[in-house]
């Protein structure tokens, strides 16, 4: 590994704590840890992703730091021989990511691939950004931390939708805890809060006390409200029901992350009485709580007075 140019390496001389700066300088005191801590040269990077801690949401502060880190990098080029940037597209709602296919191309056994990938946070006065350098197996080959001033920060750091997001996590937490009126069972292949990898199959396993309607509605990673299915007739009560029914035995859906992977939710609307016709969430209306809160005063009318029940399933997908 060739010596670092004198100013990256009085850069990952200083101290890793207590002292900020600009992004650049940033990127290129991480770039030195990173390429001090290699355990493994000379690579090709395909650089990935830098997200708010805590979620799939990016901002463009963070596609700003990982074009410093890639201008960086490629000063390098006996640790770094090939460093290129994924594809990103960045929704304007969005706490997810859609990337392109990675595109692994070193064919010479001596070069590892590997994939750059982060996190940042804030605190106080500064943000905190934390790299990984991790191969193409997801194994670890370094990392680093450094610190940036909050007030050398030119873009726009906070995710565009971060407030709508919380909004609606703090909606759904209260609208989905009434008491049941209606005793249903639902599971998930791998259970609920499981991490499901795309392409996995995707079924419900439901199952009532009496015989319910029943609709799936589905919140994806960038918050949006998606009808998946509705039970054309009542599901007998006493029978454990397979969702959707598979075709000729195997399942019909499985796990995409094509507009994005990360905390997703599934929820199960049951009712003993027709549900109303289902709707598209209005354009300006696309949280989920705001939808269920016009779906339950809807069932809230119907005659009869149906029984009803609403449970949520949490999952995580990843590629």
């Amino acid at each position: 590994m060739r010596l670092l140019s004198l100013t990256l390496l009085i850069l990952s001389l200083l101290p890793q704590t207590g002292w900020t700066q600009t992004p650049e300088l940033a990127a290129q005191r991480a770039v030195a840890a990173l390429t001090e801590e290699l355990t493994v040269t000379p690579l090709e990077v395909e650089i990935a992703s830098l997200t708010l801690e805590g979620t799939q949401a990016s901002s463009p502060f963070a596609d700003a730091f990982l074009g410093h880190v890639r201008d960086a990098m490629l000063r390098n080029d006996e640790d770094y021989q090939r460093v290129t940037r994924r594809e990103v597209t960045l929704k304007t709602q969005t706490r997810g990511l859609q990337f392109a296919t990675p595109n692994y191309t070193s064919k010479d056994v001596k070069i590892e691939d590997a994939v750059l990938e982060g996190t940042y946070r804030e605190t106080a006065d500064t943000l905190f950004v934390q790299l990984r350098l991790v191969k193409t197996d997801g194994s670890r080959i370094s990392s680093a931390e450094v610190p940036i001033a909050l007030d050398k920060v030119t873009q726009e750091y906070k995710p565009s939708a971060l407030s709508q997001l919380r909004q609606e996590n703090l909606q759904l937490n209260s609208l989905l805890t009434p008491p049941q009126q209606l005793i249903i069972h639902v599971t998930m292949a791998k259970g609920s809060g499981a991490t499901y990898v795309e392409n996995d199959p995707f079924e419900v396993q439901f199952s009532a006390e009496e015989d319910s309607y029943v609709r799936l509605i589905y919140r994806d990673v960038n918050g949006e409200t998606i009808w998946l299915w509705d039970s054309p007739t009542p599901l007998r009560s006493g029978t454990a029901h397979r969702i959707p029914p598979r075709s000729s035995g195997k399942p019909m859906w499985t796990v995409s992350c094509e507009t994005g992977c990360g905390p997703e939710t599934l929820v199960v609307v049951a009712s003993t009485q027709p549900l109303p016709p289902q709707r598209a969430p209005s354009a300006s209306s696309w949280l989920l709580g705001d939808y269920l809160r016009g779906l339950k005063q809807e069932l809230e009318q119907s005659p009869g007075s149906p029984r009803t029940a609403v449970l949520t399933l949490s999952l995580t997908t990843i590629k």
